[in-house]
């Protein structure tokens, strides 16, 4: 037992802890999200079922649930903890794209706040891109993204998350 009767544990080890929670509840979860979002995607349900799309809807996922950290912990031991879930997610066969499709989502998150608008729709947009969806909007020559689309990928993404990062602050004292 550590500090306040909180349990130890490392920032390594609630980072994989993370990764795993996020990475086998998609793994459950995927065929209920794809068969929810195939309704709205029309033309598009097929990139649905690329065999990456359940990684790609993750690796949002933990971009998007990073979030949390800052507000929960020191700046320093968030970044850390950032990149302890980064390393957990590359490996040999993926190289460094988990880490470049995080950033980018972070990147589209910063973006969003300086706007300012609702984060989750760039993060969404982003993940619209990344599926290679074509499902557009057109009114006279201009041409959108399908609005229903970005709102239920951004809707899924908010929703799948929960509240990890809560729980593990309030079970455990994080050390590094």
């Amino acid at each position: 037992m550590g500090l306040f009767g909180k349990q130890k544990i490392s920032e390594t080890a609630i980072a994989g802890q993370f990764v795993l929670h996020v990475c086998r509840g998609v793994e459950e979860s995927w065929p209920k999200i794809a068969e929810e979002l195939r309704e709205l995607f029309r033309d598009d349900a097929s990139v649905l079922d690329d065999q990456f799309a359940p990684f790609e809807f993750a690796l949002a996922v933990v971009a998007t649930q990073m979030q949390a950290l800052p507000n929960l912990l020191s700046a320093d031991q968030a970044a850390r903890i950032r990149s302890h879930i980064v390393c957990c997610l590359c490996s040999d066969k993926l190289g460094t794209y988990p880490a470049e499709a995080i950033d980018e989502y972070q990147a589209a998150w910063d973006r969003s706040l300086q706007v300012p608008e609702p984060p989750y729709d760039r993060i969404a947009s982003v993940l619209f891109d990344k599926f290679g969806c074509s499902d557009k909007v057109s009114i006279g020559k201009a041409s959108f993204k399908s609005p229903t689309m970005l709102m239920a990928l951004g809707s899924a993404v908010v929703t799948f998350g929960g509240q990890f990062w809560k729980a593990a602050v309030s079970q455990y004292r994080i050390v590094t």
